[in-house]
């Protein structure tokens, strides 16, 4: 029955591309739209993951897959009030309504120097053709994404940059009523010796279904240093999968803060490929989830050069019928020698219902190497609820403090303080609902 409902919402998509060909009135012999029919053909061989597919062990994606998303709904952008979030940080900020970029309620018109920013409906196709092309990825909901991306942004951060700034790239998705299927797509080259801040958000509407499947890429070069958060914050009868591809020159620095509590449905994957000696790659995440929410981390760090580190931390909250899932591999290559890797997932369960899986890898082909993973899935300590209570603090706001410690060091590990406080803000806001047993 599952593999007939992925079998029949594949061939939905199908007839979507077809219609958008028959649209082109003959003018389908670009470079783009060859990139988009292979796309396609891939994802038709591919189909949707099972639960019979490894990496898709835990994460079942039949309900998602009842509904018959829309490719092509157009927005009433005039409507459109943006939130006001990070108060008190000076941002940069790039609007994407769908995921095409919308100008007017975007900063490009005020960029600082050695920084453009560019749509990629407006660059011409072989450009657009050579930058998704630089990074390609055999990932099915990728392949999705090129089939049916209108529009994106392209971001390039020169040579020697000192950022002042953060960038901020603002994803919002409005439904009218048709369960779009929004892709997002940014490409972002962060060029030799550029130094910058950048977060991504992921914003929609309550109650209302959709599905956003954006695809990122990050092309650090060498002694590039990029500090990168991701907040999710969709609807809660939303699906959210995304795909961040990073790729790391000689000394290049990369971490990212990734913060996952909207979606009914959210799947976030990570590959990282460590290709210059002495690179560095820190991937933070803070996840917490009630009701009957699935919250699923994958991260791949490849480290295929020599004098690289990375470290992964991840930290959940799981209430009421919430799941969890975080499968971590860290590949070590042949030439990776020296290589320092570390990997952890700690998840607090706060109901008898909620579960986490784990399932942390490593796959080591180096003999000159330190790499550890682990993995801890527990509930609060009945003692340090005595503790507090004997102090005098009521159960409530001890367990708010129990969690909030147990979360302190990735919340801690974010240097731009308005985001954190706001980050932090939402956290504890998303607590209060949560009921003490």
């Amino acid at each position: 029955m599952t593999d007939k409902l992925h079998s029949g919402n594949v061939d939905w998509y199908l007839s979507r591309f077809s219609e958008y060909e028959r649209s082109l009135n003959g003018k389908s012999n670009g470079a783009l739209h060859h990139l988009k029919r292979e796309a396609i053909e891939k994802f038709s061989g591919q189909g949707f993951p099972t639960t019979k597919d490894e990496e898709w062990k835990y994460t079942n994606l039949s309900q998602m897959l009842a509904d018959n998303f829309n490719p092509f709904v157009t927005p009433d952008i005039s409507t459109i009030k943006l939130p006001r979030l990070f108060s008190g940080q000076e941002l940069t900020t790039i609007v994407l309504v769908n995921g095409k970029l919308i100008r007017e309620k975007s900063d490009i018109n005020h960029l600082p120097d050695f920084m453009q920013v560019e749509a990629l409906s407006s660059l011409p196709e072989n450009d657009v053709v050579r930058l998704i092309s630089s990074s390609p990825s055999e990932d099915v909901f990728t392949n999705l994404n090129t089939a049916f991306f209108q529009d994106g942004v392209y971001i390039r951060i020169m040579n020697n940059y000192i950022e002042k700034k953060p960038l901020h790239i603002l994803n919002v998705t409005r439904t009218n009523g048709n369960q779009p299927l929004c892709q997002p797509r940014t490409i972002l080259h962060i060029e030799t010796g550029a130094n910058a801040r950048i977060l991504e958000t992921f914003i929609g509407t309550d109650g209302e279904s959709y599905f956003t499947n954006p695809v990122s890429t990050y092309q650090l070069a060498d002694n590039a240093s990029v500090e990168h958060y991701r907040v999710q914050l969709d609807g809660d009868h939303a699906y959210h999968i995304s795909n961040t591809e990073v790729h790391l020159e000689r000394a290049a620095n990369f971490v990212s803060h990734s913060i996952s509590i909207g979606s009914l449905l959210n799947r976030n994957d990570y590959n990282v490929v460590l290709s210059g000696e002495d690179a560095n790659c820190t991937l933070n995440g803070l996840y917490i989830g009630d009701k009957e929410q699935l919250i699923d981390n994958r991260t791949l760090i490849a480290h295929t050069r020599p004098h690289c580190t990375s470290t992964q931390v991840y930290k959940g909250i799981l209430d009421q019928k919430a799941r969890g899932v975080f499968n971590g591999k860290i590949h070590v290559y042949p030439d990776a020698q020296k290589t320092n890797a570390i990997q952890s997932n700690n998840c607090l369960l706060l109901s008898d219902d909620a579960v986490m899986n784990a399932k942390p890898q490593l796959e080591i082909y180096a003999d000159d190497v330190r790499c550890t993973h682990g993995a801890t899935v527990g509930q609060l300590d009945s003692e340090a609820y005595f503790y507090l209570q004997s102090r005098g603090i009521d159960r409530k706001t001890a367990q708010g403090m129990l969690i909030h410690a147990f979360a302190s060091d990735v919340l801690t590990s974010m240097s731009l303080e308005s985001v954190k406080n706001w980050v932090t803000a939402l956290f504890v806001k998303k607590l209060h609902t949560i009921k003490v047993e």
